[in-house]
């Protein structure tokens, strides 16, 4: 009866340590899981930040670029009407 009782204590300590090898290998599978993933997205938010400021950069440039391009052509407009202006007042001090 003794060794019987033994042989089960036996058997089921066998079965609780491959238990608990088995529940130790999985969590090691999920924290590696876990680390390749967060690699992952410290990858992926970092190509992201690159992203966004490269966008901030080129909207940047053509903000500026637009407005360069609007005071070009006010500069350019009012030089026509002072050419103009000026052709105007010559007739004008010539008649």
């Amino acid at each position: 009866m003794d060794s019987m009782v033994r042989a089960e204590f036996q058997r089921k300590d066998e079965a609780l340590n491959t238990l608990q090898f088995m529940i130790e290998t999985q969590v090691s599978n999920l924290q590696n899981v876990i680390k390749q993933e967060e690699a992952n997205r410290y990858q992926s938010e970092t190509m992201l930040r690159e992203d966004y400021l490269k966008f901030q950069e080129m909207f940047r440039r053509v903000y500026f670029m637009n407005k360069s391009i609007k005071l070009l052509n006010y500069i350019l407009k009012y030089q026509f009407l002072l050419k103009n202006l000026n052709i105007i007042i010559f007739f004008i001090k010539n008649l």
